[in-house]
């Protein structure tokens, strides 16, 4: 079909563009086969699942082929970044996928997972993948990253409901790895990000890259062990993405918080309050905005409210409601990246 390059491609596009806000890199190999490390040969899975073959009684049925194994496993791209809490590089082996909003199946995503899990399995030990795309040096851990994108962004179905109806038990997981999916909405939700931080730069808002950092605490059985910009898989799949960011390398460093929540309820934002509290996020001289992407109606109001029961819980004095009512909490304007088919096309005609 004349149109899956460009389609593939256009997730491809959409993950770079996404990931290098938050600090992710790649050593610029794209699209990569590479040997499949599995004794009998991992067995390609189906894209839908077939049911019993129905034949006439004077009809032998067809004797169906057995599936030839797979002798390689596809990486789109592989991503990496530094851990905070250990000496560890993480990996994420992608595979990315642009779907219309109609063409968003369950048997497409099982398919997907399936397939990603044991090309993770054999990355695990391939020398092969190895010399492609890790350090010498690192302590290495690898994920898989399932990256689905809706490329007309006409998808308003649960996603979450597609995903929980996959049977987990077949994926065959290596033990002790994961498989992270992003799906449409979390997609959607780290595109905006990236805009809203692009968007800020050029009106000087923010500083540039390397006066920005995504901000780690020290836990208390996890201390922040080693210099990271970088936000994690985990981070931008959570409720908040925290960015430390200074005017230059000898001021103070103030805070951006980008809030996936609606702010329906004040206990959403006096769980925010708590731990941007807790982790002194927020005091005399620190500059603190709150960005959202789709919030309620109401959700100012019910922010400005949230931050006077934390007083009243606190039995904070004026220093507390001073800092708390500084904070500034705005709406992200969304926004929609667009692609033209024809001329990805062209580029590779």
């Amino acid at each position: 079909m004349a149109e899956t390059s460009p389609i593939a491609q256009i997730a491809e596009l959409m993950a770079k563009e996404i990931f290098k806000t938050f600090f992710w890199q790649t050593n610029g190999i794209y699209d990569q086969n590479w040997p499949c490390e599995d004794a009998t040969g991992h067995v390609p899975t189906a894209s839908e699942p077939t049911g019993p073959t129905v034949v006439a009684a004077t009809v032998e049925p067809k004797k169906k082929k057995a599936p030839v194994p797979k002798k390689t496993h596809p990486s789109d791209v592989v991503f990496y970044y530094d851990e905070p809490y250990g000496t560890i590089r993480t990996y994420l082996n992608c595979d990315l996928k642009s779907y219309k909003a109609g063409t968003i199946s369950a048997a497409k995503v099982s398919k997907a997972l399936k397939d990603l899990a044991a090309s993770l399995s054999c990355a695990e030990k391939s020398d092969a993948w190895r010399k492609l795309y890790v350090h010498d040096n690192v302590n290495a851990a690898i994920i898989g990253l399932l990256f689905i994108y809706n490329h007309d962004e006409a998808y308003d179905r649960g996603f979450d409901e597609i995903l929980a109806s996959v049977n987990k038990e077949r994926l065959e997981i290596p033990r002790g790895s994961r498989v992270v999916v992003m799906g449409p909405s979390d997609i959607q939700w780290l595109n905006n990000v990236h805009s809203e931080i692009t968007f800020m730069r050029g009106k000087e808002e923010l500083p540039l890259p390397h006066l920005c950092r995504f901000h780690y605490p020290n836990l208390v059985r996890k201390k922040n062990v080693q210099e990271s910009s970088a936000a994690t898989v985990e981070m931008l799949m959570g409720p908040w993405i925290v960015m430390k960011h200074k005017k230059d390398v000898d001021s103070k460093e103030d805070v951006i918080v980008f809030y996936r929540g609606r702010g329906q309820l004040t206990d959403e934002f006096l769980h925010l309050i708590d731990y941007l509290m807790y982790h002194e996020l927020i005091g005399r001289g620190i500059g603190v905005r709150i960005r959202t992407l789709d919030p309620d109606p109401a959700s100012s109001a019910i922010f400005k409210k949230a931050i006077a029961d934390y007083i009243s819980a606190v039995k904070g004095g004026p220093d507390i409601a001073r800092d708390l009512g500084a904070i500034e909490y705005k709406q992200i304007s969304k926004v929609r990246m667009n692609f033209s088919l024809v001329e990805l096309g062209m580029k590779h005609a």
